[in-house]
C-alpha cells in the first residue's frame, strides 16, 4: 500500500479490550467454533494434510494480493520445486511467496510447540517481521520516505520510530509505539479469554494491532500472521483448511473502512467474524464429499481426450482418486485391484499419476496419497482463487 504524506495522528487506545455488548458476537463466535470444528473433521487426515499445504499457498496469494503483490499460483509451486522464474520480478515474487509459506510452517510450529508463547508479545511479534522480513528479496524492504522522497529500507524487527503510514489510515505518534506495544502484549493473551471470548478477542485484537500500525512497513502481513496464531492457538482454523487472507481480500474495501474511519471496535469484530464464517462455510461446501468426487469424477471424464495439453487419463483413474481420498493412502499393491486393471497396466497407471501429481508417495514403494496439482484446483475446488486465475 502507498505511503502519504498527510498522515493522520489519532488518539489510541486499549479499552474496552472486548467490545461491552456482545451477543450477537458471543453466537457469531460460537457459530465460528462450531462449524470450523466441522469442518476439520470432515476428510480424512492425510487429505486434510494435503488440503492444509493448499490452502497455505492461498493465505499466500490473498495475503500478497491485498498488499498490491500478485503471483499466479504455478509459480508459486514452481518455487517450491526450486523452479525459478528468469525474469527477476516473477523470481522475487516467487522468493516472496516462498517465505511467506516458510513462516507460516514455522508460525504454527512454534504455536504448537510452545504452550507458553504470547502471540500478542513484543518478542512474537517481532520475531514474526524479522523471519518474514529478512526471507524476502530487498525491494520488499523498501518503502518511500514522504519527507525526503528518497526510499528507505526497512531493518527487519524494528519498531516505527516516524510517523509514516498507508495512505487515510489514523494512528498513534511513532513515540509512543514501545509503550502501547507492550500493554498490549498485557491485554492480549489468548490464555485469558476463555469460551466465545476468546474467538471475539482475536477479533479484538487483530483491529487493535493494526490500528497501532507498530512497524514502518509490512504491518498488514504481520497482522494477519498473528491472527492465524491466535485462531490456530484457540483451535478454530480447523486444522488449517480456511483463510483469513482470502475472506478480508474479498471484502477489502469494507476491511480497510473500518481503520480510515476508525469504526467502533464491536462493528469491526462482527465483521471480521462474519468473514471468518463465510470462509468456514465456502471450505465446507467445497469439501461436501459427494460434490467433490463428483467434481474429481467429471475431471476424468474430461480428460478422457487431451486437455489443456495433458495426456488423457483412463477411466479407472476415478476409482483411485475416489479411493485415496476416502481413505488418505493406498498401499500400491491394492491399486490393480481398486482399478480392475491387470497389475502390470496398474503400475504404469500409477507411475503416470505420480508424474502428473495426481497422486504422491513418499518413496517407490510406500502407499500413494491423493495430490492437487496446480491445474486440477479449477476444476476440483472452484472459486478458491479467483475465477479464471487457474
Amino acid at each position: 500500500m502507498n505511503t502519504s504524506h498527510h498522515t493522520k495522528i489519532a488518539s489510541f487506545s486499549l479499552d474496552p479490550v472486548l467490545p461491552e455488548k456482545r451477543e450477537k458476537l458471543s453466537e457469531a463466535a460460537v457459530a465460528l467454533s462450531r462449524e470450523a470444528a466441522s469442518l476439520g473433521s470432515c476428510v480424512h487426515p492425510v487429505f486434510r494434510n494435503r488440503l492444509k499445504k493448499l490452502l497455505s499457498y492461498v493465505n499466500c496469494y490473498y495475503s500478497n494480493l491485498i498488499e498490491g503483490q500478485h503471483m499466479h499460483p504455478q509459480f508459486v509451486e514452481q518455487a517450491f520445486r526450486g523452479d525459478y522464474q528468469d525474469a527477476p520480478d516473477k523470481r522475487n515474487m516467487q522468493l516472496l511467496s516462498r517465505a511467506h509459506i516458510k513462516l507460516q510452517q514455522l508460525l504454527e510450529e512454534r504455536v504448537d510447540q510452545e504452550s507458553d508463547l504470547e502471540v500478542g508479545s513484543e518478542e512474537f511479534l517481532n520475531w514474526v517481521h524479522t523471519s518474514y522480513y529478512r526471507r524476502v528479496p530487498r525491494e520488499f524492504r523498501e518503502f518511500p520516505d514522504p519527507d525526503s522522497r528518497k526510499t528507505i529500507e526497512m531493518k527487519p524487527g524494528e519498531l516505527r520510530t516516524r510517523n509514516v503510514t498507508p495512505a487515510g489510515f489514523a494512528m498513534p505518534d511513532a513515540r509512543l509505539v514501545p509503550s502501547l506495544l507492550q500493554l498490549f502484549s498485557t491485554k492480549y493473551k489468548p490464555a485469558s479469554f476463555h469460551g466465545s471470548n476468546a474467538v471475539i478477542a482475536g477479533a479484538a485484537s487483530h483491529f487493535r494491532l493494526m490500528a497501532l500500525q507498530p512497524f514502518p512497513a509490512g504491518n498488514g502481513h504481520v497482522v494477519r500472521f498473528f491472527s492465524h496464531a491466535w485462531f490456530h492457538r484457540v483451535q478454530v482454523d480447523a486444522g488449517g483448511l480456511w483463510t483469513l487472507s482470502r475472506g478480508i481480500a474479498k471484502n477489502q474495501s469494507d476491511y480497510f473502512g473500518f481503520f480510515k474511519s476508525q469504526k467502533e471496535l464491536s462493528d469491526f469484530c462482527l465483521f471480521l467474524l462474519e468473514r471468518c464464517r463465510g470462509e468456514v462455510r465456502f471450505m465446507s461446501q467445497l469439501l461436501e464429499t459427494d460434490r467433490l468426487l463428483a467434481r474429481i469424477h467429471k475431471y476424468v471424464s474430461l480428460r478422457a481426450t487431451p486437455l489443456e495439453g495433458l495426456p488423457v487419463l483412463r477411466d479407472e483413474v476415478r476409482f483411485v482418486l475416489e479411493a485415496v481420498m476416502l481413505r488418505g493412502a493406498v498401499a500400491r499393491g491394492e491399486i490393480a485391484r481398486i482399478s480392475g486393471l491387470g497389475e502390470r497396466t496398474a503400475r504404469s497407471m500409477i507411475s503416470s499419476l505420480l508424474d502428473e501429481g495426481l497422486l504422491e508417495s513418499d518413496n517407490h514403494k510406500a502407499p500413494v496419497r491423493l495430490g492437487i496439482p496446480t491445474h486440477v484446483i479449477g476444476w476440483w475446488f472452484p472459486n478458491l482463487y479467483p475465477e479464471g486465475m487457474i
